[in-house]
């Protein structure tokens, strides 16, 4: 009796063991019975499930498999009992309680009696996830790494180049062995070997450096380049992070516009004086003249004023002459929408077509590009941006290109008179025809003021104009063009700061 009592507490001492053995473990672990119903778990299983411990008791294996992996679980745990396998390891996705995915890698193996009889399933699942998540963000950065088109070097902090992506080798002309056998001093053009020590202490001591310099090729030509150097920690060993881009071409560009500032200051000055003459037009057309004044001057201005600068670049820093050039350059395009709406009027006073080709537009695929083109835009201003599609897509005919300058002039305009709220753009289908209409929620139009908003030259108001900006020309020009492609537009508004509403109408082409 005696003995068997021992026995007995040896057996209860082994089964306290095992069950905190079981339940601290550091790996999800579960029995299940040969058809698959749980019958155990530990409190890490249910933890990586988000399940109660209770909850997955009788619940079937199938429930946290996702229905893809199934058949080759069913096929694997078939083979556990068939004796075929005496264990599995396998990477497995399983379902969470709420139907996320947890990256488990499964060990399995069948639990059998003295005779060999099969008696249950012993599961062993550790989370993975994390693993995962770094394997995919790694290969994301080692993607980006190789494929990003500026040179990217990483450097020893006595200068020898210790990575370098695969720009580096186009660039440079190495093979990818040669170019890690470089100190970064190989690279640099002889006249600016002097400033490389003094530029990596800078580059490690600071938050980093970004200067122009000129690199070299193996064919031994010099290119310039601007270089952004960083101090970093790369598997505990301090290195230098440089990213390197060739400005060849910006360098070009610099130059062409110095060549060209007496050639843009002469056009400036026609060109006010070409202002100075339209100022001199009738009453009507006043403060159309007024307007124009104001966009024309505000680029020109612009353009004179940074090309008198760019003429001092040597007093100038490097980002100062960006930011000149880029004014520039963005002035000349402000000029040029302002001259091409003017060309574009007095072809239209002429009453010469500017339509080039009437063909069947699909609405759908002309609002999706539409919409491509200015989701960003209006969301960086705050407002909310709607394009609404019907099921089926409507077919018109008209001129691509200029319905989707229509389009981008409404936009613009409503983008222009909306400070807050929301900008919509659709179609339907109206009585035989198609309508498509721009609402927004902007400043709106006084209802008996709206016969003249497509009138030319016409402004409803002086105050407006030179808060918003813009030459008026907008809602004329597209009027006309909207007729020329045989449609009609209208504008509807409840008034002052009740929105406005543009209508387009166009015959629907009908299926051959």
């Amino acid at each position: 009796m005696h003995s068997i009592h021992s026995i007995e507490k040896k057996i209860k001492e082994h089964e306290q063991h095992f069950l905190a053995s079981f339940e601290q473990a550091a790996v999800g672990i579960a029995h299940a019975t040969i058809d698959g119903r749980i019958i155990l778990v530990n409190q890490r299983f249910a933890y990586i499930l988000g399940y109660d411990p209770k909850e997955l008791i009788n619940m079937h294996i199938e429930e946290i498999n996702f229905q893809e992996d199934w058949k080759d679980v069913a096929n694997r745990l078939s083979r556990l009992v068939d004796g075929t396998l005496d264990r599995y390891v396998v990477e497995r996705q399983l379902k969470t309680k709420k139907g996320e995915v947890v990256w488990t890698n499964v060990t399995a193996s069948m639990v059998k009696d003295i005779d060999e009889v099969p008696q249950y399933y012993i599961l062993i699942f550790e989370d993975i996830t994390e693993q995962k998540k770094s394997a995919r963000v790694l290969k994301k950065y080692q993607l980006l790494f190789e494929n990003a088109r500026d040179i990217i070097l990483f450097v020893s902090t006595e200068g020898h180049i210790v990575e370098a992506n695969r720009a580096a080798e186009i660039a440079y002309g190495y093979e990818r062995e040669a170019l890690l056998s470089l100190n970064i001093r190989d690279l640099r053009a002889p006249s600016s070997l002097h400033v490389v020590e003094r530029q990596m202490k800078q580059a490690d001591s600071t938050n980093g450096i970004i200067f122009e310099t000129l690199h070299q090729r193996k064919d031994g030509m010099f290119f310039p380049v601007e270089v952004s150097s960083i101090s970093t920690m790369v598997d505990q060993q301090p290195l230098l992070l440089s990213i390197i881009r060739d400005i060849s071409e910006r360098k070009k560009q610099e130059e062409e516009i110095k060549r060209k500032n007496e050639k843009i200051l002469s056009y400036s000055r026609t060109l006010e004086k070409i202002n100075e003459q339209l100022t001199l037009a009738n009453q009507l057309k006043s403060e159309f003249l007024a307007n124009v004044s104001h966009e024309l001057r505000t680029p020109l201005n612009a353009i004179i004023g940074y090309a008198d600068l760019l003429q001092q670049a040597e007093e100038l820093t490097k980002n100062e002459r960006i930011i000149f050039t880029d004014t520039i350059f963005k002035s000349g395009l402000q000029l040029l929408r302002i001259l091409n709406d003017v060309f574009e009027l007095s072809m239209i006073e002429t009453e010469a077509s500017v339509i080039e080709e009437i063909v069947p537009v699909a609405l759908n695929d002309l609002f999706s590009e539409v919409e491509e083109a200015y989701r960003s835009k209006i969301k960086n201003k705050g407002i909310e941006f709607q394009v609404q599609l019907p099921p089926s897509d409507l077919i018109i005919m008209a001129d691509f290109m200029k319905l989707q300058e229509v389009l981008h002039r409404i936009i613009d305009n409503a983008l222009k008179f909306t400070e807050k709220g929301s900008i919509t753009i659709t179609y339907q289908k109206q009585k035989g025809k198609v309508e498509c209409l721009i609402k927004d929620t902007g400043i709106g139009i006084d209802s008996s003021k709206l016969h003249l908003i497509f009138e030319k030259f016409i402004q409803l108001d002086g105050s407006v104009s030179r808060k918003y900006g813009g030459t008026g020309l907008g809602l004329p020009i597209s009027k006309a063009l909207i007729e020329q492609m045989k449609g009609t537009i209208e504008a509807e508004s409840e008034g002052i700061g009740m929105g406005t509403t543009i209508r387009m109408t166009f015959q629907e082409k009908k299926a051959q």
